[in-house]
């Protein structure tokens, strides 16, 4: 079972504020991760987990596996290869962009709290 969802982008407290206010109208939000075995890693949506996070509210995830062929652009994802229209494997850039890691929440029931895990 995983229990952590990994982020890679630091948080902009202005744009965090805005998707925040967005949310309490909206609701839950939808995230897409990769299926990294152990754990989650987004793909996107860095600002509306944290902003679920502090209002208490479930995710929702549209899981995508480590072999799927994705656009990194298409995540706004630079992963500078120098490859016009390169693709790559999910797993690929979810490995790439692990190491960047900026913000780690717990999941429990689709309910995501900020967290920090052993390693």
């Amino acid at each position: 079972m995983h229990q952590y969802i990994y982020t890679f982008h630091a948080i902009d407290q202005d744009h965090l504020a805005r998707v925040t206010a967005d949310m309490r109208a909206l609701g839950a939000p939808t995230l897409r991760v990769v299926d990294c075995g152990d754990h989650y890693m987004t793909l996107e949506g860095h600002h509306r987990i944290a902003a679920a996070a502090a209002l208490g509210l479930p995710v929702d995830l549209q899981v995508i596996d480590q072999d799927e062929i994705i656009d990194p652009e298409a995540y706004g994802i630079d992963i500078n290869s120098g490859e016009a229209n390169a693709t790559y494997t999910a797993g690929e850039i979810a490995g790439d962009l692990h190491h960047m890691g900026c913000g780690v929440y717990a999941l429990d029931d689709g309910a995501v709290t900020l967290a920090t895990p052993a390693r």
